[in-house]
């Protein structure tokens, strides 16, 4: 408000008495024209724009009032967008001005405007409306690493992991899982080749023990199971541990199907329940063509009788490659481990090397 001074009509001389005349501002400031949205994160997008003044393109304005909304800006929805918190206090006509908006929301378009006022709250017309998409979030769910698999009948599979967080190891609950099996290990070479399952489960908060039945499979096939997680994006985490299961109807397994000089064998094999279980192994010899049973030769292991009546189900029992001197067992041709019961018998050869 600019105030000045006039002598009284009708008055004469210097010493006359003056009365007051008051100015009113009512040049606004000028309208900003260049607002630009940029260097987008995933949660907040910098305002760039060059100050006006307080009249037009004069000095310095008093405050910005920033807005933005889902919907491109306009005085007819000006009142209903949101007010920014923040906005910095006006620099002179012409300088540069920036901001950074944050608190939005991931991969989300939004739009900006700018009104300006000066100290007597005269108001610009609304300014251009920039537009600005945040970035999509990139950090991926953390892997699972202990996903483990055991058959539970002679089609079906019992699955069991560690629910990971949704972002790297940190956050809240996953969006989805996408789990698969393979005759083969699973790893991200092969994952794309491996069978889907049907799997509705919906991710637990990260700690929490999670169960899913496979159900449908070959019991007579051992499978190998593994498990991606995905967050909202969908942002897909590295492929799980490769979990190994034995079919509910194979009888007899064995980890490597050749060993060498010293190493171990361990052989998995199913008792049937209420059943004495025995395991052989045998040295084949091609040059007399036949097995030689165990405990002929003073080099061969001898049979495993499992004296106890074994509950139903897998179990283990390990072989080392040495005679009970200590001394490496000679080469053969190749071994046969058998497996029988009164229910059922079964037997796998192994190849044998003392070349390691």
């Amino acid at each position: 408000m600019l105030v000045g001074w006039i002598a009284a009509c009708g008055d004469e001389g210097p010493n006359a008495p003056v009365e007051p005349v008051v100015t009113i501002d009512t040049i606004p400031p000028a309208v900003i024209e260049g607002l630009q949205a940029r260097s987008a994160t995933q949660q907040s997008l910098a305002l760039v724009w060059a100050a006006t003044g307080d009249d037009g393109d004069d000095g310095a304005a008093a405050e910005y009032d920033i807005r933005y909304g889902l919907d491109s800006l306009t005085d007819n929805n000006w009142d209903t967008a949101v007010q920014f918190d923040g906005e910095p206090a006006p620099k002179p006509a012409g300088r540069p001005e920036t901001v950074r908006v944050g608190g939005l929301e991931t991969f989300t378009s939004y739009f900006f405007g700018i009104k300006v006022r000066d100290e007597v709250g005269n108001e610009s017309p609304l300014s251009n409306i920039a537009s600005g998409t945040t970035l999509q979030e990139a950090l991926r769910p953390g892997p699972i690493t202990d996903l483990s698999a055991a058959s539970v009948s002679s089609d079906a599979f019992d699955l069991t992991w560690t629910a990971p967080a949704e972002d790297g190891y940190t956050g809240g609950a996953a969006s989805r899982y996408d789990v698969r099996h393979h005759l083969e290990s699973i790893t991200e070479s092969n994952w794309s080749s491996a069978t889907p399952v049907d799997c509705t489960l919906d991710p637990g908060e990260p700690g929490t023990e999670e169960h899913l039945r496979v159900e449908g499979l070959h019991g007579a096939s051992n499978y190998h199971f593994a498990v991606k997680t995905a967050d909202e994006v969908p942002n897909w985490s590295e492929v799980s541990n490769d979990a190994f299961a034995v079919g509910g109807l194979v009888v007899l397994y064995l980890e490597v199907s050749q060993v060498y000089k010293g190493q171990e064998l361990t052989i998995l094999f199913r008792a049937p329940g209420d059943e004495f279980v025995g395991i052989h192994l045998n040295r084949w010899s091609f040059s007399t063509s036949e097995c030689v049973p165990a405990g002929t030769h003073p080099w061969v292991i001898a049979d495993i009788v499992i004296d106890t009546k074994l509950p139903a189900g897998l179990h283990s029992v390990t072989f080392d490659f040495k005679a009970l001197n200590g001394q490496y067992l000679p080469p053969a041709d190749y071994y046969v481990v058998l497996c029988w019961s009164g229910v059922f018998r079964a037997f796998r050869p192994v190849q044998f090397s003392d070349l390691p």
